[in-house]
């Protein structure tokens, strides 16, 4: 991960903004108030990807300069104050990968989302029926919708009742059970 900070000649955002879009790498971008313009939050899979991807940035028409900030190690955000469920994929993939292991971030979100709609609340676990359901849809194992059940609750326990996230995760390793 990598943010980039430009700075634009006046009146040169939108155009600017719609290029940046379109770069393969870029996970999002915004305006903001001060020595810059605009931040972009980068994801590629090495240094030379993210040396092409600034490239192309300074390259656009209206790009005055760039600072690159490379992330060196990663340090897990707690489940508190996390708002959305890729910044919570991105929380349990840092802490235990092997949770998580051949889910993308698009299926746990959606996973998320699935069980919402389904008025799986809070503190409750899935009926067995609707964790089918879910599985057959996003083409999920047994496996994995058991550690996607699991690791959903423990962040719920962690984030409301203040109970340690490892040690849940450790529960549900060697119980199997939510």
């Amino acid at each position: 991960m990598a943010t980039i900070l430009i700075s634009l000649v006046p009146g040169k955002f939108k155009d600017v903004a719609k290029a940046i879009a379109k770069i393969k790498g870029v996970k999002m971008s915004f305006a903001v108030f001060g020595r810059y313009d605009v931040v972009v939050f980068a994801e590629t899979v090495n240094l030379k990807e993210l040396s092409d991807l600034r490239e192309r940035i300074v390259s656009l028409p209206g790009v005055r300069r760039t600072e690159t900030l490379v992330e060196l190690v990663a340090a897990p955000i707690s489940p508190r104050r996390i708002i959305d469920p890729g910044a919570s994929y991105q929380f349990v993939m840092s802490l235990s990968p092997y949770l998580l292991q051949g889910v993308s971030e698009s299926k746990w979100i959606a996973f998320l989302n699935m069980l919402e709609a389904k008025h799986v609340r809070y503190g409750k676990t899935a009926p067995s029926e609707v964790l089918s359901e879910i599985s057959k849809e996003l083409q999920l194992t047994a496996d994995q919708v058991s550690k996607i059940n699991c690791t959903k609750k423990c962040l719920e326990l962690y984030d409301h009742d203040g109970v340690a996230f490892p040690a849940c995760i450790e529960f549900c390793r060697r119980t199997g059970d939510p």
